[in-house]
């Protein structure tokens, strides 16, 4: 007899732990409208069951901010470009450093006390500096672009020079829509002018 249900309970303890990631799940997801729950678009849109959402969960990906994104793409509505998930892509034009140079600098900004984060292009392509920012490391919305080591002059860090005393340009991102070409987990090429990266340039 005892060796009956301990058969039983071990028969049982798979269909149990599956049970319990599912409720896992479904109950840890957004219950307002989780990516699951969203309208089945294109060919071969029909039920999955929520095989999306999962497989984006399994990867490290949020669901939510996936579905955020696609919702905005769809609907060509705004939204703060450092919340799409394939990250940002800020292009500088060469021409606008001034002079030709062999790179350049991007610093970008993350809170009122000047703090900072330097980034060096990914690459460069199509006469310009190619800048990429994965979704965590986008932190702050305005940066410089600069050939010198910048100096801050104001406590709140927004005012900088270069080391030859020209003033930067402070550049800001902000609120776009976003790309109907492009999928959620391509880097958004984000659509700032930069004529040139010092303030007295026209």
């Amino acid at each position: 007899m005892k060796k009956a249900v301990l058969l039983t309970l071990w028969l049982l303890l798979p269909m149990t732990v599956v049970g319990g990631l599912m409720a896992w799940v479904f109950v840890s997801m957004d219950k307002d409208k989780p990516m699951m729950d969203l309208p089945a678009l294109g060919a071969g849109g029909g039920d999955t069951g929520g095989v999306n959402a999962i497989g984006e969960m399994l990867h490290g990906n949020d669901p939510d901010a996936i579905q955020h994104a696609k919702r905005a793409q769809q609907e060509q509505t705004l939204m703060d470009p450092r919340d799409w998930p394939g990250g940002v892509e800020i292009r500088v034009p060469f021409e606008a450093m001034g002079e030709p140079v062999g790179t350049a600098v991007l610093t970008l900004f993350y809170d009122e006390h000047g703090k900072r984060t330097l980034k060096t292009p990914s690459e460069q392509a199509d006469g310009a500096f190619v800048f990429r920012f994965d979704q965590d490391s986008l932190q702050g919305s305005r940066f410089v672009v600069w050939t010198s080591m910048p100096m801050v002059v104001s406590d709140a860090g927004y005012h900088t020079d270069d080391s030859s005393h020209r003033l930067l340009r402070m550049f800001e991102i902000v609120d776009e829509v976003p790309p109907r070409a492009i999928a959620v987990s391509e880097p958004w090429v984000l659509g700032l002018r930069i004529d040139s990266v010092y303030e007295d340039s026209p």
